[in-house]
């Protein structure tokens, strides 16, 4: 071939990678721009069920017309994260330069791997399915004295997933519990030594105390006082803060008690240093997302001052002062029937009660309850329906174990069955 066939060639071949990586480069630019709108969706949902979530552990906020904010933030969300593209999340365009979220690539050797998230999410499932496993077992031989305990039983849940995550976390396990050392991954410092126990301590606290709060069965005093605040902040700020940095921080993968810690995550093999540092906005984000969550929770408590609020937390307080209960949620709310002949609108009152000893298997403890709603909430008599749930079992964080029963009727039929009832 002659030297003009051989540059015609070479032109033409270097014109049509050319045109083939512009058009990679527009198709993965579009994904980036519909990933960027999914995450904002969900970002979007997440703020939604937050203060609806908050609500509820604070002042029983009513459920009316959730699906409707919940769907309204998420497409905000999802248009406006379509129209600001992958700038929200990184720019591909800079490569691994100080300024792109993109994992750092290193050529020299002896420098550890940092562990990809799906890697870290297989070591937590098999961890919590083993202490699962464990929580259950504990159940199974102490079922009564764990239900007695109420909202207490989740230190016994918290102190074994201590025990366990401490112990292996750190040098004394080098660095691998049971999860991680089937995933191939351990926790380290930069330098790639294993953490002492100490710091391997308070790793734990700040990714536990999340954890085995969320859900815990705290009296409506509790949340309405001054700690209120920090139960919230704990649950959803420090807890919101982890999953996005486990999510977002492509560059060294820390979360929360990693960064505070100065722990890794890495591949076992092989040995070395970690290399790396994690992109400053994060910080940006995750500040924003903590004073998101201080206000929410001032707002919310406020707002338990007005409208029907103090009535539902009266309402609570009157069945916690029985001493049968542990906890006592009450919520208002309606229901849609869009293809039904008959009403579309259901307006109901639910009450979930905890209780402290095993009730009887009969009506008996749901007649208790609805006895008290009806002669301290005149407005229930406006409503179509009020169910009665009577849960007994145990909750301690790694394992749970609940039996219940729920008694619908509207409030008429209650006061049928309450017809010359006595307690």
């Amino acid at each position: 071939m002659s030297q003009l066939g051989k540059t015609v060639k070479a032109i033409t071949s270097r014109r049509k990678g050319i045109c083939e990586s512009d058009d990679g480069g527009y198709k993965m630019n579009v994904f980036r721009h519909i990933w960027t709108g999914i995450v904002a969706a969900v970002a979007g949902a997440a703020l939604a069920l937050l203060l609806q979530v908050i609500g509820q552990m604070t002042v029983g906020l009513p459920i009316d017309y959730l699906q409707w904010i919940v769907l309204a933030l998420a497409s905000f969300g999802f248009l406006l994260g379509v129209a600001i593209g992958p700038r929200a999340l990184n720019d591909p365009s800079k490569g691994n330069s100080k300024n792109s979220e993109s994992p750092p690539i290193s050529s020299e050797p002896n420098h550890r791997v940092i562990s990809g998230f799906w890697r870290r999410l297989l070591a937590f499932f098999i961890d919590s399915l083993f202490l699962g496993l464990l929580g259950l077992a504990i159940g199974f031989f102490l079922f009564d004295q764990l239900a007695n305990l109420g909202s207490w039983g989740r230190l016994i849940g918290f102190s074994v997933a201590l025990v366990y995550f401490v112990i292996l976390n750190s040098a004394t396990g080098k660095g691998q519990t049971i999860g991680k050392r089937l995933a191939g991954i351990e926790v380290v410092t930069r330098t790639g030594q294993h953490i002492s126990l100490s710091r391997s301590l308070l790793r734990y606290l700040i990714l536990g105390t999340p954890f085995f709060l969320n859900g815990a069965m705290i009296p409506p005093k509790v949340t309405m006082s001054g700690v209120g605040h920090i139960i919230p902040f704990t649950v959803f700020g420090l807890g919101g803060a982890i999953i996005y940095l486990y999510i977002f921080n492509r560059r060294t993968r820390q979360s929360l008690h990693d960064i505070v810690t100065g722990s890794f995550v890495s591949k076992a093999s092989p040995d070395g240093e970690v290399n790396g540092s994690i992109w400053r906005p994060h910080f940006a984000v995750v500040g924003i997302w903590f004073v998101t969550v201080i206000c929410s929770s001032v707002a919310m408590t406020g707002l338990s001052q007005k409208g029907v609020f103090p009535e539902l937390l009266n309402i609570q307080q009157v069945i916690q002062d029985t001493g049968k209960v542990h906890i006592a949620k009450v919520h208002v709310g309606k229901s849609w029937k869009f293809f039904s002949d008959s009403g579309s609108e259901t307006t109901y009152f639910i009450v979930n009660t905890i209780w402290k000893r095993r009730p009887t298997e009969d009506e008996t403890p749901a007649r208790s309850i609805a006895f008290l709603i009806l002669d301290n909430y005149p407005a229930i008599m406006e409503k179509d329906m009020l169910s009665v749930t009577i849960a007994y079992g145990y909750d301690i964080g790694i394992a749970h174990s609940w039996k219940y029963e729920t008694y619908s009727f509207n409030p008429d039929e209650w006061l049928e069955r309450l017809a010359g009832w006595k307690e």
